[in-house]
């Protein structure tokens, strides 16, 4: 029986490891626990106030066309990967909307990464795939 409760009990953490926060629309968070990560929907424009914590792994990834910005507020966690935003084309970034964060005000700690610019279906990163924008104000890393 007690070989039974154990295999249960790695069976739901690793079921609950994989769930991340999604934000969609437009709309201002304020402090929040982020458990594993969050990702910010294309199409989303969002705004992070305050202190938010991010578990060891976790990762918030900006999806193309979002946008995240970050405005008085902390962000942290033990070894969390950091803000990772999809890459548009340079050819495309201007003509299909943008991908983007700003950071004003804020820190962002603890970080693997603080924040990088990818296109995730490209075997083989170029600077093609370097669109995306990024603002920082005033702001500790």
């Amino acid at each position: 029986m007690k070989n039974i409760f154990i295999v249960f009990v790695i069976l739901t953490s690793f079921y609950s490891a994989s769930a991340q926060v999604i934000f969609s629309g437009n709309q201002t968070v304020n402090s929040q626990i982020l458990a594993n990560g969050a990702i910010i929907k294309s199409g989303s424009i969002v705004v992070f106030n305050g202190t938010f914590t991010i578990t060891q792994g976790g990762r918030i990834f900006i999806e193309q066309n979002a946008f995240l910005s970050i405005e008085n507020a902390t962000l942290q966690g033990a070894n969390w990967q950091g803000i990772i935003m999809q890459s548009l084309t340079i050819s495309n970034m201007y003509t299909c909307g943008s991908t983007g964060v700003s950071v004003k005000n804020s820190t962002i700690k603890d970080a693997l990464i603080g924040i990088i610019n990818v296109d995730l279906s490209q075997p083989k990163q170029d600077l093609d795939y370097a669109g995306g924008m990024v603002h920082i104000e005033n702001s500790i890393f």
